[in-house]
């Protein structure tokens, strides 16, 4: 994690010869919403439903058992898909 804080500082104000030596780059927390709507709803939709998937394959729903448990026969990142 320490590494990858400064790669991100460093990567942040450091030129680089694959955008030229002389190019001012943009901070990678703004570049997010430079990205078209029609672009990041399909991603994040897809994140979420991925989630719900996941959540839904592990955790017993609410009402059959205590909060926050997982499933009797789950084990964690098991979730029967593995490419």
């Amino acid at each position: 994690a320490m590494m990858a804080t400064v790669g991100y500082l460093i990567g942040e104000s450091t030129p680089t010869i694959t955008y030229g030596m002389n190019i001012h780059h943009t901070i990678a927390n703004d570049q997010i919403p430079e990205v078209p709507g029609t672009v990041l709803f399909p991603f994040f939709l897809a994140i979420n439903i991925a989630e719900a998937l996941r959540a839904s394959i592990g955790w017993v729903e609410p009402g059959l058992g205590p909060l926050f448990t997982l499933r009797e026969t789950y084990y964690p990142g098991d979730i029967g898909f593995d490419p």
